[in-house]
């Protein structure tokens, strides 16, 4: 039985590594906001920015914790 110890790499975790990343943040933001008086449309607005802020901290926090591989010096694009 082969077994391997890395990390957990597979669609659940990724997925679940996604959602804390993005959405959980970005859905707090908007409620909090909204909670302490700013209009629905701001709070969402700004809850959508921070969302997009997680997405584009996403790919970093994949390499991060080691689940994508790190570029070779022969690696072209």
């Amino acid at each position: 039985m082969n077994q391997t110890t890395g990390p957990p790499v597979g669609i659940g975790s990724i997925t679940a590594l996604a959602f804390v990343v993005v959405l959980v943040p970005a859905i707090a933001v908007a409620a909090l906001l909204h909670i302490f008086g700013a209009a629905l449309s701001v709070a969402c607005m700004l809850g959508l920015l921070v969302a997009f802020i997680g997405m584009a901290l996403y790919p970093r926090m994949l390499k991060w914790l080691g689940w994508l591989p790190e570029p070779q010096e022969g690696d072209h694009e």
